[in-house]
């Protein structure tokens, strides 16, 4: 079977490690794949796709009307959307069957996965998720609909599947190691609040070590705060490491932190919690209350730095607790994200692929009005916000 992987764009971030995950086993399985990435990014996981876009269309059904084009000459026999709006919407536009993965429900000042959901879900044939949790609530949101459904493994380091042993507890006077891993921008990920955030933790005089992983804008940005601040022998920038070796390195530290304004479950908090790491993470992480509802870590409000840096203090003030959340963070990931083999989630995957049928609802492309990520009044605040997110940029540049 000849089919197509669509995603938004190809980074580092785990929808993009799921493409390639995919692609593998795919193309392990006797069956011919490309992925289609709607947007061109410069740094990306891998080189092996198809890139539309090299700047972002100049509106939403450009785009969508880009990408239809593009399916139909590639002529697949069975799209796979992974990630993006877009290309989630263009799959009521074709006469093949059409499967979409959810990483994580989300529902934010952006995007409420369930109001879109309803809008797309007549154009499914079969959905998919990395958890089981996630596939039967869109069943339950979607009674009578007659989509397969399947769960296809995070894209995880093979070092992480085996049982680790529980991790070892700090030594009295040692420096509690923090990490950060994302990319470095300041809209989803807020990383321009980091500067701040160390500052003031380093302030409380609490025995602290900061590790981050990534990179983007604000690299070097952050690299000369850190400087003016004299935070510099408390921070060390690793870059992108490749998985094996990011795993690997992770696994000497404590906590994984994030500030996001937004997350789904990223990947690496599940190999951070697999690695032995308790997790602290805002509340606005989708997927983070069903990874940590048997304890691995802390939900909080990121409001601000301020708020940030005073819940940090909180949790690294109490190192006996954090030792109790690191062994909880293992058993709860390996639990919720390795209780199933692998090779069985794939081979039902494959399974399913060979069952799914178009179901027969198509849309004609200039008869239908765009879906909405949100109700109407939010998706209007939305877009002030983004507007609002745009001008600020511009007068900081």
């Amino acid at each position: 079977m000849n089919i197509l992987i669509l995603t938004h764009f190809l980074g580092r971030g785990g929808s993009s490690s799921l493409c390639v995950q995919v692609r593998d086993v795919l193309s392990k399985n006797g069956h011919t794949t490309q992925i289609l990435a709607t947007q061109r990014t410069e740094d990306r996981i891998t080189e092996d796709a198809i890139f539309l876009f090299d700047e972002p269309a100049r509106s939403k059904k450009e785009g969508i009307r880009g990408l239809l084009l593009k399916i139909q000459e590639l002529k697949p026999d069975l799209v796979y959307s992974i990630s993006g709006i877009q290309e989630m919407e263009v799959l009521r536009f074709l006469t093949i069957p059409r499967i979409r993965h959810f990483s994580s429900l989300e529902s934010h000042d952006y995007l409420d996965i369930r109001y879109l959901f309803e809008q797309a879900k007549p154009y499914f044939d079969g959905v998919t998720a990395n958890t089981p949790d996630v596939t039967e609530k869109l069943q339950y949101w979607a009674p009578g609909s007659d989509f397969l459904k399947s769960t296809f493994p995070y894209a995880l380091d093979a070092s992480l599947w085996p049982i680790q042993s529980a991790p070892l507890p700090n030594k009295p006077g040692k420096k509690i190691q923090i990490c950060f891993i994302g990319r470095l921008e300041p809209y989803q990920k807020r990383a321009h609040w980091l500067p701040e955030i160390i500052g003031l933790v380093n302030k409380s005089q609490l025995p602290v070590e900061w590790h981050i992983y990534g990179d983007g804008p604000l690299h070097a940005k952050l690299i000369s705060e850190m400087e003016q601040r004299c935070l510099e022998n408390l921070v060390h920038f690793h870059g992108w490491l490749p998985q094996a070796e990011l795993v690997k390195s992770i696994a000497s530290h404590d906590i994984f932190f994030l500030c996001s304004r937004w997350e789904g479950l990223p990947i690496a908090m599940v190999e951070a919690m697999l690695s032995g790491q308790a997790c602290l993470v805002p509340q606005t992480c989708a997927g983070a209350e069903y990874a940590l509802d048997s304890g691995g870590g802390w939900l909080y409000e990121a409001s601000s730095a301020k708020a940030c840096a005073a819940k940090l203090i909180d949790v690294i003030s109490k190192p006996g607790l954090i030792d109790k959340e690191k062994a909880a963070a293992t058993h709860a990931a390996r639990n919720k994200f390795v209780g199933i083999n692998p090779a069985q989630q794939i081979q039902g995957f494959i399974d399913m692929l060979s069952n799914v049928r178009h179901n027969g609802k198509t849309d004609l492309f200039d008869q239908c009005r765009p879906f909405l990520p949100l109700p109407p009044l939010k998706y209007v605040y939305s877009r002030l916000l983004a507007l609002k997110h745009v001008i600020a940029e511009r007068i900081f540049a």
